[in-house]
């Protein structure tokens, strides 16, 4: 015995315009998908409550002088259990900034303001898809380029349809230049824009990204990472896990960052909840405390990282996965794999060091005379506090190098300070100092969870100013 065929998509389309009911119900046959109408909010609340229920629902604003509006039918749908996972398209003349906040009060998933053109309204519904499908069908796209009118594609599809139901298979295109509807050329170039869209998805495309953390600031850092690469985009963030489940059942997003200390309800106890809304999503937990790890694997977690991870490793965390099999939970130690952008930054830090400890030499010397050279211990501590033990030996050896060129700019010999450089102790403590820095650094970090979370934000604030 066969399987039976997938249920279509069902779509319901509120209007109290039925030109532009036609024209919604046009585009989304030519998707394959099924339509129900609606010209009443009472119509459209019955439609909504029906077994089985739509898998989408666009409303308009506006159903006329009467009754609730298409905000009121939006707010009594996700206020009852029953129809509040179907995402909601709000459709709307006034595409301005206060009919958007009344639209998110209400609980809509997207906003389209009118005039729309089919290409975009089908996109729009498609990423509230939980398994979106294929790039959009033929006819969508001449509709979107006025190669065709909407009642002779809704023909043409009719007509498409019956000669499947004989066992014929003729194509869309086919059937529109036998009646003469559609030239060769339109034609050509909409297959051309399918045939586009389709390899930008399945080539280029960018992993979706939701962010979960009740800090603004490694929310903002997170942020500057996923801006600087093509393969990641924001679609939302949540400062706590009921707005995040939220966002994630409006945009069903490929990845979710998640926070597990926050309030009300930690990223663990969430977890389970985030899997049932975005089953397709990859979910990295993104925590200071490693003791969580293995509760959060098992709660459904695909990778745990440590918030106090190199930034490279927390980006590599979140590089999309366009193939394969969907990735099991593992507990992973990220290779620490140099990364331009934090070498870049790295070069940054010791340079502005470096170059400050130049500024207060030269602006000692006069008084101090070669013992200015003490002053070299400052950017060595800077440089190992802020970018661990193995930069504080660069810096120290960077600090050593400098120092001997300043005495040589400035006529001082070698030996002469209190500090003897010159006969190698010196340069020995000054090598340990910036690897000590660097050490006590890590071992803080390690030993007060507290200082850890500091550290955690001070790094991504360094990240999104762009240090």
């Amino acid at each position: 015995m066969g399987s039976a065929a997938p249920r279509p998509i069902t779509v319901l389309v509120a209007d109290d315009s039925a030109s532009l009911r036609a024209l919604v119900r046009i585009t989304l046959h030519s998707q394959g998908w099924e339509v129900v109408e609606a010209a009443t909010a009472e119509a459209a609340l019955a439609a909504a409550r029906a077994i089985p229920p739509p898998d989408l629902a666009v409303l308009d604003v506006n159903f006329g002088d009467t009754g609730p509006d298409g905000l009121a039918v939006c707010a009594e749908l996700k206020a009852d259990p029953a129809t509040a996972r179907i995402p909601i398209v709000i459709l709307t003349a006034h595409d301005d900034p206060a009919e958007r906040r009344r639209a998110e009060a209400a609980g809509a998933d997207a906003f389209v303001g009118k005039p729309f053109g089919p290409l975009e309204l089908t996109e729009g519904l498609r990423r509230l898809l939980p398994a979106r499908p294929d790039a959009p069908a033929l006819g969508v796209f001449l509709l979107d380029a006025g190669a065709v009118e909407p009642a002779v594609l809704e023909n043409a599809l009719a007509e498409q349809r019956e000669s499947v139901e004989r066992g014929e298979q003729k194509r869309l295109g086919d059937v529109l230049l036998a009646q003469g509807s559609v030239s060769t050329t339109a034609l050509d170039r909409a297959l051309l824009e399918q045939m586009h869209l389709r390899a930008v998805n399945l080539q280029g495309a960018k992993a979706r990204v939701l962010i979960v953390d009740d800090h603004l600031a490694v929310r903002e850092g997170l942020k500057s990472l996923i801006k600087g690469e093509d393969t990641l985009e924001l679609v939302g963030e949540a400062a706590d896990a009921t707005e995040g489940l939220r966002l994630a059942r409006r945009h069903q997003p490929d990845l979710i960052v998640l926070d597990n200390e926050m309030p009300v309800r930690t990223g663990i106890d969430a977890l389970p909840s985030f899997r049932a809304e975005t089953p397709g999503a990859r979910i990295v937990m993104f925590s200071l405390d490693t003791t969580a790890r293995e509760r959060a694997l098992a709660a459904g977690a695909h990778v745990f990282v440590s918030k106090d991870a190199p930034m490279h490793e927390i980006l590599a965390s979140m590089k999309p996965r366009h193939s394969g099999p969907a990735p099991q939970p593992s507990n992973i130690t990220l290779p620490r794999i140099p990364d331009v952008r934090h070498l870049r930054h790295a070069a940054v830090v010791m340079a502005i060091a470096l170059v400050a400890y130049v500024g207060v030499f030269l602006l000692v010397e006069p008084v101090l005379g070669a013992s200015a050279g003490v002053f070299s211990a400052v950017p060595v501590v800077i440089i190992g506090g802020l970018l661990g033990p193995e930069a504080g030996l660069v810096g120290a050896v960077l600090s050593v190098a400098l120092t001997y060129a300043l005495w040589a700019v400035t006529g001082h010999a070698i030996g002469e300070p209190v500090v003897l450089l010159g006969q190698g102790a010196g340069a020995v403590l000054i090598l340990l100092l910036g690897f000590s820095a660097g050490a006590l650094r890590i071992v803080g970090m390690r030993l007060d969870p507290r200082r850890r979370r500091v550290q955690a934000i001070a790094e991504a604030v360094r990240a999104f100013s762009g240090i």
